[in-house]
């Protein structure tokens, strides 16, 4: 969650001041990737370290947005 946190920071940072819409495209982008990883952790029922590695990858991904999304307000 860190590493996300951070990296969507730092492309918020270098992307926002040119254009200020980055930091919303940015949020989108993230939470458009980490949907499908948490709709596939809680609909699988019959594969635990599948469900694991998919929610670690929803938080990986989705932590990104929460900078942009704090920036943007």
């Amino acid at each position: 969650g860190i590493l996300s946190s951070i990296f969507g920071g730092t492309l918020g940072d270098k992307f926002g001041a040119k254009d200020p819409s980055a930091y919303s495209k940015i949020a989108i982008g993230a939470s458009a990737f980490a949907l499908p990883m948490m709709c596939i952790s809680t609909l699988l029922l019959n594969n635990f370290p599948l469900a694991m590695l998919t929610t670690c990858l929803c938080f990986l991904f989705g932590e990104a947005s929460w900078g942009n999304a704090i920036t943007m307000i």
